[in-house]
């Protein structure tokens, strides 16, 4: 095992579009986590804001996790099997159907405390390794570099718990520089913060980085697959949204970061959500798209594979960008009826159909 974090993609070289899109996300989410404390934005441009920097920001770093790290060892990610992208909806209504009777049965007071808890505990790791990168790109080679190190041994009790594997190594190395005790300690601080406030602006920054985080660390490898995912979840979506109370009435109580916020007015305060899991399951259909159009322009100009997959170096992404603007157009259409009809929206009732029928335009458009 090893807990040590890639390295930024942010290293010298010459700027390419994608290099300056990818640093002007973070300032985008920035400023949108600064500004909405004191200004109203249109809920649309709220969610666009939002969605389109998160999707740059991951997907770009998802094209590094099939490439070796500075160790030269491979990252660890999870690949979606067709069983699974079959299984997603059955485990995901299981889930939701549990968060709905626990909140009906057990006091939300308490059913909200240990669930912040819980995911507050883990965003704070997910921030910390979101904004990593960014740090270490602004920060010299001596404050970055891994100085510090960890060993020891997991017991056997732990192992059985947390072990992925039924034969994998017990042996846990952990290495870590400054600014992992810097990203770590900022992010422990407003973690503390949040526990004690539930400031939105803070609940937001560890929403942005668990979808970040899952864009970048599940991957797909076949179409096939992320259209069997897709359609699970088209359904599944529209069955808990427009045949039950379920997912409203969660969504309305559930209050851990597993939700964007957007606020609508401050006195009285009301405010829009978008679910976390309308970001994270299109953004790996938008990841995998990427890795496509990088994997064709490798074979395009023959290039052998690369050890590293630099944010610097431009390559056409005519699907990563037609799928992009393609999830922006559903986002929009999904936040138009919500405020027609004035009543909750399956999003990916429209922003599976806009995606998908993208891709395969774009495939046939190319003859792909």
């Amino acid at each position: 095992m090893s807990s040590e974090a890639p390295k930024a993609a942010a290293a010298a070289g010459p700027k390419s579009p994608m290099a300056v899109a990818y640093k002007a996300s973070f300032a985008v989410l920035g400023t949108l986590f600064l500004i909405t404390n004191f200004v109203i934005i249109p809920v649309n441009l709220q969610m666009i804001l939002y969605t389109a920097p998160i999707m740059c920001i991951a997907c770009h770093q998802s094209l590094k996790l099939n490439n070796t790290n500075a160790d030269g060892k491979k990252e660890d990610i999870d690949s979606v099997s067709q069983k699974d992208a079959m299984m997603f909806p059955v485990f995901g209504s299981i889930a939701l159907l549990s968060l709905y009777l626990a909140y009906k049965l057990v006091s939300p007071y308490l059913m909200n405390l240990l669930l912040t808890g819980y995911l507050g505990m883990l965003g704070v790791g997910a921030l910390a390794e979101t904004v990593k990168p960014l740090v270490d790109g602004c920060l010299p080679d001596n404050l970055t570099e891994n100085k510090f190190h960890i060993s020891f041994t997991m017991p056997g009790l732990l192992m059985k718990v947390f072990a992925e594997k039924p034969d994998e190594d017990p042996n846990v190395d952990i290495k870590f520089g400054y600014s992992h005790i810097l990203v770590y300690g900022v992010s422990a601080i407003l973690g503390g913060i949040f526990a004690w406030t539930k400031q939105f602006t803070i609940h937001n920054m560890f929403g942005v980085a668990f979808c970040i985080q899952a864009i970048r660390l599940v991957s797909l490898h076949k179409f096939s697959v992320a259209f069997i995912l897709l359609a699970g979840l088209f359904v599944y979506d529209i069955f808990w949204v427009f045949g039950t109370e379920v997912m409203v009435f969660v969504a309305k109580s559930f209050d851990a970061p597993a939700k964007i916020i957007f606020p609508l007015s401050f006195d009285p305060w009301k405010q829009g959500i978008l679910g976390l899991g309308d970001i994270v399951v299109p953004g790996i259909f938008v990841g995998l798209c990427i890795r496509f159009d990088y994997h064709q322009d490798q074979v395009k100009n023959k290039r052998a594979p690369e050890r590293d997959v630099e944010i610097q170096r431009p390559f056409p992404k005519p699907y990563y960008h037609n799928v992009l603007i393609a999830y922006i157009l559903g986002l929009i259409t999904t936040g138009v009826v919500m405020q027609v009809f004035n009543a909750a929206q399956p999003a990916l009732l429209y922003l599976v159909p806009f995606t998908v029928f993208t891709a395969l335009g774009t495939a046939y458009s190319r003859g792909e």
